[in-house]
């Protein structure tokens, strides 16, 4: 979520830099609930010591309205396509929601 975060708030930027502006937070789908929990109230202990230095950019962008956290089931997540192995059904499912495409190059070289 960091990460993304910081390419949200880059992207926002960009935009205003082009004469458009945003009005509302841009919207960033978590399938994480404890991450989303974490992030809306940060609380230091032992185990969350060592994320809390990169989590606080999280933190920062949610309080100033750049961002705002959605839950997403994970059966719904579309882009666990590109970071999880999955089952051939919610595999091709999901790829048909991404609109990829099967290429075949061996017809290409005739």
């Amino acid at each position: 979520m960091n990460y993304s975060a910081k390419e949200i708030v880059w992207l926002r930027g960009f935009l205003a830099e082009l004469g458009i502006t945003q009005d509302k937070p841009t919207k960033l789908l978590c399938d994480n609930q404890g991450a989303i929990q974490l992030a809306h109230n940060p609380v230091f202990h032992k185990r969350t010591k060592h994320i809390m230095i990169k989590f606080s950019y999280l933190v920062e962008q949610l309080k100033d309205d750049q961002i705002i956290l959605n839950y997403i089931k994970s059966a719904d997540n579309i882009s666990d396509i590109l970071t999880k192995a999955e089952k051939a059904t919610h595999f091709l499912i999901n790829r048909k929601k991404l609109n990829m495409q099967i290429v075949d190059n061996r017809k290409r070289q005739n």
